[in-house]
């Protein structure tokens, strides 16, 4: 089976392509936007280095978020698509338990098994949070993603602590230092194992597909919150017509 992944919810855009659970081209660039314009030429490298055409591909994969509301945007929408024209299924994942499987990857067996919370800085005086137990060096979901204020999310690991991966990690730590009260317990602390975990589509393309969520319906985005500002129906949409276009 050939998998073409990619992701551009943050402060990065990738894509990758697989074949039978091998990684055969990856791409990945950060950026703070320009997303929109740099996804098609970035698929289009990897699927030219994998040596393969659009019809080898036999599943899509993207994260939905959560994110920037752009970035969201634009990866749903490319894979919307492609699915359309090619009649491929996608599978879909949410970009914190993408960044909690690119972390595990870079370790490469070296982190410990336990607890892992991955935590994004959501603007507006929010993080983007999600809770992981690490087993054999795999993340597993322990709790739904959530958009909560830092003063409110540190609360959630009195008497444990937490380890915590994510560029969301830093305000934790500074509300703990402020909330009155609060006892992370013994041992507890929270311990910054990572400042600049952002999701990667080499980390997911080989992931097997109980990984990831896969429907009849069409992704839907997971913004956990109101977008700061309406769409603007001038940004360049991303069209499957253009991936595919002789």
């Amino acid at each position: 089976m050939a998998i073409l992944a990619f992701d551009t919810t943050m402060a990065a855009c990738s894509a990758a392509v697989s074949e039978r659970g091998r990684l055969l081209a990856s791409r990945y660039e950060l950026m703070q936007k320009g997303h929109a314009e740099r996804l098609l030429p970035m698929i289009e490298a990897v699927m030219a280095e994998a040596g393969l055409d659009f019809s080898a591909i036999d599943q899509l994969r993207v994260t939905r978020g959560p994110g920037t509301f752009t970035g969201i945007r634009v990866g749903i929408a490319a894979a919307r698509g492609l699915a359309l024209a090619l009649g491929l299924p996608i599978g879909a994942l949410n970009s914190l338990a993408a960044i909690a499987h690119h972390f595990c990857h870079q370790q490469r067996g070296a982190l410990e098994d336990g607890p892992l919370t991955v935590v994004t800085d959501a603007r507006r005086g929010e993080v983007y949070l999600q809770d992981f137990v690490i087993r054999e060096g795999k993340p597993v979901a322990q709790s739904e993603p959530q958009a909560l204020s830092p003063a409110k999310a540190v609360w959630r690991y009195e008497g444990r602590g937490a380890r915590m991966v994510g560029n969301g990690a830093p305000l934790l730590a500074a509300a703990a230092s402020h909330e009155g009260g609060l006892d992370l317990g013994e041992e507890g602390e929270l311990e910054i194992l990572a400042q600049d975990g952002l999701p990667n589509a080499a980390a997911f393309v080989t992931l097997p597909d109980s990984q990831l969520v896969f429907s009849s319906q069409p992704v839907e985005p997971l913004y956990l919150r109101a977008p700061d500002a309406k769409p603007q129906t001038a940004k360049q949409i991303v069209r499957a017509s253009q991936l595919l276009a002789p």
